[in-house]
């Protein structure tokens, strides 16, 4: 009973100090704009899935794997939220001593925790909470650049096929204009002469449809991996170029783009550092409970059970030496997380104006050459393919107006292409 009134105060510290009951407030980060979206969604079916510039997103989300890799950024964030602001273990000592003749044995044991002379452990909390929200706003940032690519790759898949599709028309009238010479020579009313050159440019046409089919192979090969598909998976492709509508021109710098929400948090978090900073430059205090039983040899009586209890207390003396270079450190890196905010801020600026400017540049060539200059070459082959049949001009000259014709129209496609790629940018900068 002697030895358990000793004891008890020690184990009944060890016992509170064990527990991590105590909780500290986690500072909640500024939220994300909505647009940081970026829970996982369940996977699909790709082969039954039409891909339209209106669903690209979707897809990209659901089955991209860089992306769900750096979705594991948030789950690293939100661990080391966890371990911040808990307080260390406490330390169990025990010292054993006695005589040499082992005839006066005594036994001691305590327990001590450091505790805190500061909010250090609540400063931690401030520190890592905004470092799970710019994780989320990071992430949202590679869906941003990986949607923005897949857009502007499917652009280039959908103007392709348009490309294909003109040649193929093209095809069907230079075929059509060959079998009119054939005709025209069996009847003696055309020069034989004529016939190869009319099939050579059946033979051109195809050929140059096949190099277009080439490069969407090319193109649906490049897209295939952003949305997660496997190479050998057949890419079904549905819809066409919209068309080139200029959309509103955002003035201001769009607040809820992920990669400036990220550089915030992380500006905030460097902020917080330096009060952590501080804090860590004042030493922990340590406290503790220690007792001790043994046997003490008294003459003549003889030997009789002793016991001790007590309590430690220790304190560095003076601060921590290396926080003034810490700190120096700290002011340096929120500084630099504040100015790169801040070029980020005019480089998105910048970004958003390059792409509206070419978007207005691509749209002026492509109105010009659709209402002006098509009409006009299709009103001269017209006249000239109508005065071949009657003989008054040669085939060279009807090809060349048709070559004129089919170069316009190229240049339109092109235009358009040009036109929805730069509007890609411009979603892609503006977080649309």
């Amino acid at each position: 009973m002697k030895a358990l009134f000793y004891f008890t105060p020690t184990l009944f510290l060890t016992v509170s100090c064990s527990s991590q009951t105590t909780q500290f407030p986690i500072v909640p980060a500024t939220p994300p704009a909505k647009k940081i979206a970026v829970e996982r969604i369940g996977s699909i079916d790709n082969e039954n899935v039409a891909l339209t510039l209106s669903n690209l997103r979707s897809l990209v989300q659901r089955n991209n794997p860089n992306l769900a890799a750096a979705r594991k950024l948030i789950d690293a964030a939100q661990g080391r939220l966890q371990k911040a602001g808990l307080r260390s273990n406490p330390t169990v000592e025990v010292e054993f001593e006695t005589t040499a003749n082992l005839r006066e044995p005594f036994l001691i044991a305590g327990i001590s925790r450091s505790f805190p002379r500061t909010n250090r452990l609540l400063l931690e909390k401030r520190v890592s909470a905004p470092l799970v929200e710019a994780a989320r706003a990071e992430v949202a940032n590679a869906e941003r650049l990986l949607v923005g690519e897949a857009r502007e790759q499917l652009v280039e898949v959908l103007a392709l096929r348009e490309v294909k599709g003109l040649l193929q028309e093209q095809s069907e009238n230079a075929q059509e204009l060959a079998d009119f010479i054939n005709e025209a020579a069996a009847r003696g009313e055309a020069s034989l002469l004529e016939v190869p050159t009319a099939e050579i440019e059946v033979t051109r046409i195809h050929t140059k449809a096949e190099q277009i089919q080439i490069q969407i192979d090319l193109a649906e090969a490049k897209l295939k991996p952003i949305l997660g598909f496997n190479p050998e998976a057949k890419l079904a492709v549905a819809g066409a170029l919209p068309p080139t509508s200029l959309p509103p021109m955002q003035v201001s710098v769009p607040r809820d783009r992920p990669d400036l929400v990220a550089a915030k948090l992380r500006a905030k978090s460097a902020t917080e550092n330096i009060h952590l900073t501080q804090a860590e430059g004042i030493p922990d205090y340590d406290l503790g409970v220690y007792a001790g039983l043994g046997r003490e040899e008294d003459e003549p009586e003889g030997g009789e059970l002793e016991g001790i209890i007590g309590v430690r207390f220790s304190m560095p003396l003076g601060r921590d030496p290396k926080t003034p270079g810490a700190l120096r450190e700290a002011h340096a890196e929120r500084d630099r997380l504040d100015l790169t905010t801040l070029a980020l801020r005019k480089s998105i600026t910048a970004e958003v104006r390059a792409a509206y400017g070419e978007m207005a540049q691509w749209q002026k060539l492509a109105v010009r050459i659709n209402q002006d200059l098509i009409p006009k070459a299709r009103e001269n082959l017209f006249q000239i393919r109508t005065a071949y049949q009657d003989g008054q001009v040669p085939l060279q000259d009807v090809l060349r107006a048709r070559e004129q014709e089919l170069s316009l129209k190229l240049t339109l496609i092109e235009a358009r292409q040009n036109f929805h790629k730069a509007r890609s940018r411009y979603l892609t900068a503006t977080n649309g």
